[in-house]
């Protein structure tokens, strides 16, 4: 993985340059408006989440996932549910508007939702 950190505008550029070189051949990402992220077509978090269900013998239709980066999408759409955090990137929110939104991460969202999907106490 590659990862270029500046100003937004100038990596919307970059982008850009990069797609037209590379077409589809590498994956794509904002992970935060200032962080743009490169990567293998074949390294997504959903393929890798595939796998560890098929070494652990576990479906995936008994799985969730969160996610705040457009390097999330992938995963988000594979799985049961997907929820999004409140402090996700506005594209990724944008792209999923069916999905629920939870706490930000600085608030220990996954941590609060797991407690409520798991009836958890603490």
């Amino acid at each position: 993985k590659v990862f270029y950190i500046g100003n937004h505008e100038k990596l919307l550029e970059l982008e850009k340059e990069i797609t037209s070189r590379l077409g589809d051949s590498v994956n794509l990402a904002f992970t935060l408006p200032f962080c743009l992220e490169i990567f293998p077509k074949e390294a997504t978090k959903a393929k890798a989440l595939i796998e560890i269900s098929k070494l652990k013998n576990l479906p995936l239709h008994n799985s969730i996932a969160f996610g705040d980066g457009f390097n999330d999408l992938e995963l988000l759409t594979s799985v049961t549910k997907g929820y999004i955090m409140e402090n996700a990137s506005p594209k990724l929110k944008n792209e999923l508007k069916s999905f629920e939104i939870i706490d930000a991460n600085y608030n220990n969202g996954v941590a609060k939702k797991l407690i409520q999907l798991f009836s958890l106490e603490i």
